[in-house]
């Protein structure tokens, strides 16, 4: 396959299936329904609190270890590690930066801020994922590009009202919010409703110029977009809320990551990082291999750390790996830069079945 395609060309291509990225089972299983996931084990784990600790392991460890992981894989190819060593500050000097930042912020008793950072963050970072699925819907769609700011807007203000709701209960954002005025907190919160319906009521107008109704999946994915972050809402602790919300988000994460690889490296040539890649998206077994010992052994190794008295070395590696996964995403999945258009946009957009 011409791996030189344009967008251009593969949204044509796209528009022959009938809205979905990969196929209906497929798309509705690991990129639209995920949310339901975290929600069932939240209402799980808020009914019976012994599940409490298995839903934690699934959510940050099966899930969340091998998500933050998947995005390394995009130096795996050969075209995007000539890419990165072209751009060398962006993709290898700044990861670095993070890590040293985060391990000074420890060393300076000073965690809460790197903790309240990755609160922030998180809340863009997967709202920006949401958005970004739904692009590509509506790509396949046929609707306009015209949309995509209005829709972006308002999943992200409607999911950081819903975040700013439990800041309440999150000291390490609530605490510096109040010293600077005891109102902030509840004047932000505010902020972000009044703009979360500007940006919908603005959304809506814009549908409706469209010649014809939002596709199916573009309806669940925007609802799900929304479900996404409503934990918040109805849990009490806010970093369990946190994790049953991304539940959902690393599912789609990985579901996105390996169908790129899948299509775009599926020939198995190239370097041997690349065929690594390509086998390692050429199953379904190696991905769960991957998941099931990654996740195994970052729980074997916060373990350990609390054992040997170590646990802060831990949590900087963690919070490191969490704020790197947040930067590369920003680069890699940046679909205003040429290379990524070029790159990443075509393989998502194609009809499943030429790809076969």
């Amino acid at each position: 396959m011409d791996k030189t395609l344009s967008l251009d060309e593969g949204v044509q291509a796209g528009a022959q299936n009938p809205g979905w990225i990969h196929a209906p089972g497929f798309d509705l299983a690991f990129l639209l329904l995920p949310p339901l996931a975290g929600l069932a084990a939240a209402l799980l784990a808020v009914q019976y609190t012994g599940a409490q600790p298995a839903v934690i392991f699934a959510g940050a460890y099966l899930l969340g270890i091998p998500h933050y992981l998947a995005s390394f894989a995009f130096y795996c190819g050969d075209d995007n590690r000539a890419h990165a060593r072209q751009h060398w500050p962006l993709f290898y000097a700044a990861p670095v930066a993070i890590c040293a930042g985060v391990a000074a912020f420890y060393a300076l008793a000073a965690a809460a801020i790197v903790h309240a950072l990755l609160f922030v963050w998180n809340v863009y970072h997967v709202a920006s994922q949401s958005s970004g699925v739904l692009s590509l819907y509506r790509r396949l769609a046929g609707g306009g590009q015209g949309e995509r700011r209005l829709a972006h807007g308002t999943i992200l203000f409607a999911n950081a009202a819903m975040a700013m709701w439990a800041v309440e209960r999150f000291a390490p954002l609530r605490d510096p919010l109040v010293a600077l005025h005891p109102l902030l907190p509840q004047a932000l919160l505010a902020a972000c409703l009044a703009l979360a319906l500007g940006f919908g009521i603005a959304y809506a107008r814009e549908l409706r110029r469209r010649r014809f109704p939002l596709s199916m999946p573009e309806r669940v994915s925007l609802a799900s977009a929304i479900l996404l972050f409503t934990p918040y809402l109805w849990i009490s602790d806010p970093d369990f809320a946190t994790l049953t919300m991304l539940m959902g988000h690393f599912i789609q994460y990985l579901a996105l990551v390996w169908l790129l690889n899948r299509r775009k490296y599926g020939a198995q040539v190239g370097s041997r990082a690349q065929r690594w890649l390509a086998r390692l998206s050429g199953s379904w077994t190696a991905p769960a291999a991957f998941i099931a010992a990654s996740g195994t052994l970052f729980f074997l190794l916060e373990r350990g750390s609390q054992a040997l008295g170590a646990y802060l070395v831990f949590m900087v590696a963690f919070n490191s790996l969490a704020l790197v996964h947040f930067y590369l995403d920003g680069l890699i999945w940046a679909f205003r830069s040429p290379y990524i258009r070029r790159t990443v946009g075509p393989f998502l957009t194609l009809d499943a079945s030429r790809l076969r």
